[in-house]
């Protein structure tokens, strides 16, 4: 019988096993490598990608505050503007009254009260002068109480002098307040 050795193929098939199995776990290991490469690429794309939409919301967000800014800046011009159109059309609505209130004082006048200074403020007016006697003062103040235009006469001060030729002269201060939009 012939006898035929096996251990040289034997071992040699274990070799070819061996290197095979080599290849297989270096081509693992280089897959490995590749895939951990491509999804470091890919999740470093993701990354920048979200990076670069951050970046433009930021942008966005900025130009956002800026309109909002201009936007309150507008709200509150409009507001000074309103406040200054109401102003001037309450000086427009009072511009007659004033007139008025000039006119019916010019004709409340008495023949022997001379008004030397007149001064208005708001709805209220000083009238400083002279009279020739103190009951022409006091018809006066009656003719601005009956007035529809005035009210509330009050006298301030009244000095009795003797001027020039021993002339008996009463210097006075008189407020009155006008109504409010009140027309004869």
């Amino acid at each position: 019988m012939t006898r035929i050795n096996l251990t040289p193929w034997r071992e040699e098939r274990r070799a070819a096993q061996e290197r095979q199995f080599r290849g297989v776990l270096v081509a693992a290991a280089l897959f490995a490598v590749a895939m951990i490469g491509a999804g470091h690429f890919y999740v470093t794309a993701l990354i920048n990608h979200q990076e670069a939409r951050n970046q433009m919301l930021r942008n966005e967000i900025t130009q956002i505050a800026r309109v909002e800014r201009e936007i309150r800046d507008m709200e509150r011009a409009e507001v000074r503007l309103l406040s200054r159109l109401e102003s001037i059309r309450g000086l427009q609505q009072s511009r007659p009254d004033k007139v008025v209130a000039l006119d019916t004082l010019v004709r409340l006048v008495p023949a022997d009260v001379y008004v030397l200074s007149l001064q208005m403020r708001d709805n209220n007016f000083t009238l400083r002068g002279n009279a020739r006697f103190n009951h022409t003062v006091s018809d006066f103040m009656r003719e601005l109480r009956q007035s529809p235009v005035f009210n509330d006469p009050t006298l301030r001060v009244v000095q009795n002098q003797r001027v020039g030729d021993n002339v008996p002269v009463s210097n006075f201060e008189l407020t009155v307040s006008q109504h409010g939009g009140a027309r004869p």
